[in-house]
């Protein structure tokens, strides 16, 4: 039986990091071409390693080339990129719903890539603490633990994978 259940853990695990890859460069690639598009730059806010944008932003910047940035009061002029790609970010602010709308404030478009609740690490990460996921029409902010929902309009501009 414990083989049963530790194995199922791990396959969790492997999937998980194999789907998180996926769709993180599915997202950086989307990125791209929306920045193509709309011929502005692309800002990857929260980056820590991953320098996929043509600005990397990052609350506790780590690596060479990322600047500091806070996602609820982006230091950038209106419309200044055409893409804020926010890549596991928004499960780990206190407001994420202040942090989306300071991306929209700042690009013409949005992608948000966050955990799912299949996976087994997100519940276990000490620092998340929103669950979000769209459902008709309506992105859906969940809290972890804290029984709060909140739920805004999706824009048609914001891609949430």
């Amino acid at each position: 039986m414990i083989w049963y259940i530790l194995s199922a853990v791990v396959s969790n695990i492997v999937i998980s990091l194999a789907y998180d890859e996926i769709v993180r460069n599915t997202a950086e690639e989307l990125s791209r071409q929306l920045s193509v598009t709309t011929g502005k730059p692309v800002l990857n806010v929260g980056s820590k390693f991953r320098l996929v944008g043509d600005v990397n932003c990052d609350i506790k910047p780590l690596a060479s080339g990322v600047e500091y940035c806070d996602a609820r009061s982006l230091p950038y002029s209106d419309k200044q990129f055409g893409v804020v790609l926010l890549s596991h970010v928004l499960e780990h602010i206190d407001d994420p719903i202040l942090a989306l709308r300071e991306a929209l404030r700042v690009a013409d478009y949005v992608i948000i890539v966050q955990p799912k609740k299949w996976q087994i690490l997100p519940w276990i990460h000490p620092d998340h603490k929103w669950w979000i996921y769209v459902k008709n029409g309506k992105i859906y902010f969940e809290s972890i633990g804290d029984n709060l929902l909140y739920c805004v309009s999706k824009p048609s501009n914001v891609i949430v994978l």
